[in-house]
């Protein structure tokens, strides 16, 4: 109990105002010009800010304490979760036997016209399609496999082009055209029909003309005047091409893993981070599991860490390779 400046009696309780910074305010304004709850914690936390002593340590302030989070005082009743045996029990847990049997009930009573699935929500049908989705053949419509929206737009999935598409052999392909087959003619390529049984003599013989006509086309131009000795082309093996050092075939995504961008910024951030930093080389091939670029990088850029080999399955190669590792 006090006196202010005009001699009035000081109170302990707080005055009823209609101030917009007060919570649960019991001032109206006209619709529209008053504060949310929202709005007004947003604005006391702007106000709001750390109490420092002369080191500069954080010892007060209403979003800073230790014993208090969101401006609420933490207690034992906020700041632990009630014990129940629920939260360390499986939910949904189904066998797979169980799970095969549902799937062919439900196959059967979706396609019932005269029975109705109650309490739909309940029931995982995404089990079922996920099941329709892999057993569908892979020559399905490119669009029911992937959406439009999902390989183009704002919200596009895919990162890199999918050839399985591509890769596939046409099975819709008219019987009359597969029994067509390409052959070589004077260095282009040429459809020559099949021949029934009685004209195969014909068939050979004109597969042997094209075969000449194309090797005297390619000794007509390596023979020609003007080609030194050395410029002729005299290995007539195939060194490059299709079954040589490429082929159409879709690269296995195991070999993607651990080289995206993401991966490697992780990585960074452990090295950076750490003092000791253990490598893990294989002793079947220890050239082939070194990463070159991380000692390089300790070793110019972070000289105060500790980098260690460590020389894993060393119990399947002899022991003098193991030892001259461990030397070199």
């Amino acid at each position: 109990m006090g006196y202010g400046k005009n001699g009035k009696t000081k109170t302990n309780a707080l005055p009823r105002t209609g101030a917009a910074s007060k919570v649960g305010k019991g001032r109206d304004k006209p619709k529209g010009g008053h504060r949310s709850a929202e709005t007004i914690n947003r604005l006391r936390l702007y106000n709001s800010k750390p109490i420092r002593n002369k080191k500069g340590t954080v010892v007060g302030g209403n979003f800073m304490m230790k014993d208090r989070a969101g401006d609420r005082e933490i207690t034992g009743e906020t700041g632990r979760i009630a014990p129940d045996r629920r939260w360390f029990g499986n939910t949904r847990v189904v066998d797979p036997k169980q799970l095969d049997a549902f799937r062919q009930e439900m196959t059967e009573k979706v396609a019932d016209p005269y029975s109705v699935v109650l309490k739909r929500k309940k029931v995982p049908m995404g089990l079922l399609r996920e099941a329709a989705e892999r057993e569908a053949p892979p020559s399905q419509a490119l669009l029911e496999q992937e959406p439009f929206d999902q390989a183009f737009g704002s919200k596009s999935r895919r990162k890199r082009v999918k050839l399985d598409q591509l890769m596939l052999a046409r099975t819709d392909q008219d019987p009359n055209e597969k029994e067509q087959e390409s052959r070589t003619k004077g260095g282009r390529a040429e459809v020559m029909p099949n021949h029934d049984g009685d004209n195969e003599s014909d068939a050979y013989s004109k597969l042997l003309k094209v075969a000449t006509i194309s090797h005297e086309t390619y000794e007509t131009r390596n023979n020609r005047e003007g080609i030194v000795p050395w410029g002729r082309d005299s290995n007539l093996e195939q060194t490059e091409g299709e079954n040589v050092d490429w082929r159409h075939e879709k690269k296995d995504d195991l070999f993607l893993k651990g080289q995206s961008k993401r991966i490697w910024g992780e990585l960074w951030k452990v090295v950076d981070c750490s003092d000791v930093v253990l490598h893990v080389i294989d002793a079947r091939n220890v050239p082939g599991t070194r990463c070159t670029m991380i000692e390089r990088h300790i070793r110019d850029n972070a000289p105060h860490k500790h980098l260690v080999f460590v020389l894993n399955k060393i119990d399947l190669v002899p022991n003098w390779v193991a030892k001259r590792w461990m030397v070199s």
